[in-house]
């Protein structure tokens, strides 16, 4: 195999190779990379293999210089900054998309953190907060007046962030 690409291999056994450089983004295999100067055979990573295909890809697609992320409005800030980007990341099941958000946090990759945690949010908004519950099998224990409560509580504030997320960017 080529030194400018690096092998991985993922919980299952499956191999997946990535340039160098894009791995370099990674910053458990830079340490890997720094430490090893000869690499034999990939590298095994506790990752199952679809969420790291999908990790590659997007490592690949960034290069070596990451996309900062800044937050100005919370109701706005997060938006997927290509075309590319989403549809990297609504391709993505709710389950994939959660091996891939844990997946970035073992290997320190804060961009795409941001993006799946986007993403999972973008899977959420427009689910009841009792299927929000469902969807992350927690059951609740309010009683029906307890419940009546908080939503009576937060399902204004949550119809609120949904209108202004909708309202388009302000060009200027």
């Amino acid at each position: 195999m080529s030194t400018d690409r690096i092998e991985l291999e993922s919980r299952e056994g499956t191999t997946v190779t990535i340039s160098r450089d894009a791995a370099r983004k990674i910053q458990v295999l830079c340490d890997v990379l720094d430490l090893c100067t000869i690499q034999e055979g990939p590298i095994p990573l506790d990752i199952p293999g679809e969420a790291l295909k999908k990790i590659v890809l997007w490592c690949e697609h960034e290069g070596t210089d990451p996309k900062p992320h800044t937050v100005q409005d919370p109701f706005t800030a997060w938006r997927f900054t290509d075309r590319w980007e989403q549809d990297f990341a609504m391709s993505m099941n709710w389950d994939l998309a959660m091996e891939v958000y844990h997946a970035s946090h073992y290997l320190c990759l804060d961009g795409l953190i941001d993006l799946m945690a986007y993403t999972m949010a973008s899977h959420l908004e427009d689910l009841s907060p009792k299927d929000i519950l469902a969807r992350f099998g927690v059951s609740s224990d309010y009683s029906s007046k307890e419940s009546e409560a908080f939503n009576n509580a937060v399902l204004p504030f949550l119809s609120r962030w949904r209108e202004k997320k909708r309202e388009p960017d302000d060009p200027s």
